[in-house]
């Protein structure tokens, strides 16, 4: 009788959970990492290392970027340093591909592999940059979503 007693009250609690509860999240005090919006890319000179766009060698005028008619292109001063960014409206998971041309002489293949993080909570579902590649060769990021591009300036 004694076990009984103990089995039911377990059972009703133990019944009561389902597997179907909405679990709310308070993200109120939680920081997740932006969507990617922006790609930066300093182009530098292969032989000196200096910024090509902070000495003004190749002003937007010299610069184009074709492979969406969504991508567009300035030149912003980011940490520092003049890059070259790069923004598309339409960026989500997926392969961009864009042809970007300096000068007379320099014409780069891009390719932005952008996917979603996964899982649940506050930051899931986050497009982030999978990988970025230059004339087929993955780049390493130089500072946060930031590519140093060595340019041969010969123009």
């Amino acid at each position: 009788m004694k076990k009984l007693l103990f089995a039911i009250p377990l059972f009703l609690i133990l019944s009561m959970c389902t597997s179907d509860d909405v679990t709310d999240y308070d993200c109120s005090a939680v920081t997740c990492a932006p969507n990617f919006s922006n790609l930066y890319l300093e182009l530098i000179d292969d032989e000196s290392g200096e910024n090509l766009l902070a000495n003004e060698t190749y002003p937007t005028s010299d610069i184009t970027i074709s492979g969406n008619e969504t991508i567009e292109f300035s030149i912003q001063v980011v940490s520092e340093k003049s890059v070259l960014t790069l923004s598309d409206s339409e960026w989500d998971t997926g392969t961009y591909d864009y042809v970007l041309s300096i000068g007379n002489e320099n014409s780069l293949d891009l390719t932005l592999k952008l996917e979603r993080s996964g899982g649940e909570g506050c930051c899931s579902n986050t497009l982030l940059l999978d990988s970025f590649e230059i004339d087929g060769k993955v780049q390493e990021e130089d500072t946060y979503l930031t590519y140093k591009i060595p340019i041969n300036n010969i123009d």
